[in-house]
């Protein structure tokens, strides 16, 4: 695993962050981290992975080695990581209650 430097963040990282304090969220940014998910969306009565995404950009939505290493072990935990690309529908799953937050969509 790879230890120290700085990591790449996509180049809407900070439109999306913006849009969603806009929103009422805190967004706990952990891009520079090795946990494989860019940060957790908390607010409305909820702590959410999230992993932004540009799709206009060179890698698209794909993912690292180390983001689907942590995408699969919070998955098998129940918990979804969700991909944000900063349009509304990315956004909008943010303000879905889930009725049991331990079952996985």
């Amino acid at each position: 695993m790879k230890r120290g430097g700085r990591h790449r963040k996509d180049g809407n990282h900070d439109v999306v962050v913006e849009a969603i304090e806009r929103r009422g969220f805190v967004w706990w940014d952990t891009s520079q981290s090795e946990i494989g998910v860019d940060g957790f969306v908390v607010g409305h009565g909820r702590l959410v992975p999230c992993e932004i995404k540009d799709p206009e950009s060179r890698r698209g939505l794909a993912l690292s080695e180390n983001e689907r290493r942590t995408h699969r072990l919070l998955g098998s935990r129940g918990v979804r990581v969700e991909i944000l690309t900063g349009d509304n529908e990315s956004l909008d799953v943010l303000l879905r209650v889930r009725r049991d937050p331990y079952e996985p969509r």
